[in-house]
Order: C-alpha cells, then sequence, then structure tokens
C-alpha cells in the first residue's frame, strides 16, 4: 500500500497511475489522439514541458503548469537575486548553491549527486520547495521582499 505524505505525493501517485492507464489505452488503440497529450515522465514529475528549452524556458513552463499563470513574475524575481539564473552559484559565506541557493548543509540528503551540475532538477526542487514552504511563487516573492532570503 502507497502513503502519500502529503498533497504533492496524492498528485504524484494518481498522475502517475492515470497516465499508465492512458498509456495502456493508447498502446491497445481503443482511443486515438496524438501522443503529444500524454504526460511524459521525467525523474522528477510530470511533464508537459517540451525537450530542448533553455533553463528559463524550462523554469517558466514549470512553473506555469504547476501553479497556472501569474506566479512566473514572482519565481523569476526569486532566482533573479538569488543566483542571477547560475546554475554554478555558490553563497560564499553558507553551503547555499545552485539556482535557488539550496542550503547543502540542510538538503543534500534530498538531492542527486549530480543536483549541483543540473539546473533542471535544480528547477523541479525549487519549485517543490516553494510549494512545501510557501505555497506558490508570489507568497514565497513576498517573503523575500520582506526578508531578502527565502
Amino acid at each position: 500500500m502507497v502513503v502519500a505524505h502529503n498533497n504533492h505525493n496524492m498528485l504524484y501517485i494518481i498522475k502517475k497511475y492515470c497516465t499508465i492507464l492512458l498509456a495502456w489505452v493508447i498502446l491497445l488503440g481503443t482511443i486515438t489522439f496524438p501522443l503529444t497529450a500524454v504526460m511524459l515522465y521525467d525523474e522528477d514529475s510530470y511533464v508537459r514541458c517540451p525537450t530542448g528549452l533553455t533553463i528559463e524556458e524550462y523554469a517558466k513552463c514549470k512553473v506555469e503548469e504547476r501553479f497556472g499563470n501569474g506566479h512566473w513574475e514572482s519565481f523569476n524575481n526569486i532566482i533573479k537575486r538569488e543566483s542571477h539564473w547560475n546554475y554554478l552559484a555558490k553563497n560564499p559565506t553558507s553551503s547555499a548553491r545552485g539556482l535557488c541557493q539550496t542550503m547543502m548543509s540542510y538538503y543534500s540528503h534530498e538531492v542527486d549527486s549530480d543536483f549541483l551540475t543540473n539546473p533542471y532538477k535544480q528547477i523541479n526542487w525549487c519549485i517543490d520547495y516553494t510549494v512545501d514552504r510557501y505555497g506558490n511563487p508570489n507568497k514565497a516573492w513576498n517573503f523575500w521582499l520582506s526578508n531578502k532570503y527565502w
């Protein structure tokens, strides 16, 4: 039995099983529509974002997919101020690294070994962090404006 610890996990489980079911239906040929409508799986989440995007384009796609319209500017503002969109950014006075300045001393157990060199994984993690800590990018940005960190 799979136990979901939060809404994100439950959504992940539902999407996983719906995608598997849909793939079987398409494979069996009982319905037809463009395969681009099927959500593709990457190792961190289900995405509708096409491949070959720049990191900023990918981030915008993921933010809009997850939160809808009206959140991209806030997410972009945070990343610009935290790392200037440099996925190799290092804070000289802490363990903060990457696009959203992930505190590696606290979160290293949550990330893959290539996290620091993979900006796409960093974006996925940043979005999950945003949800877990603030709920959405607009709330995260408001916190950042008040505190100059997030």
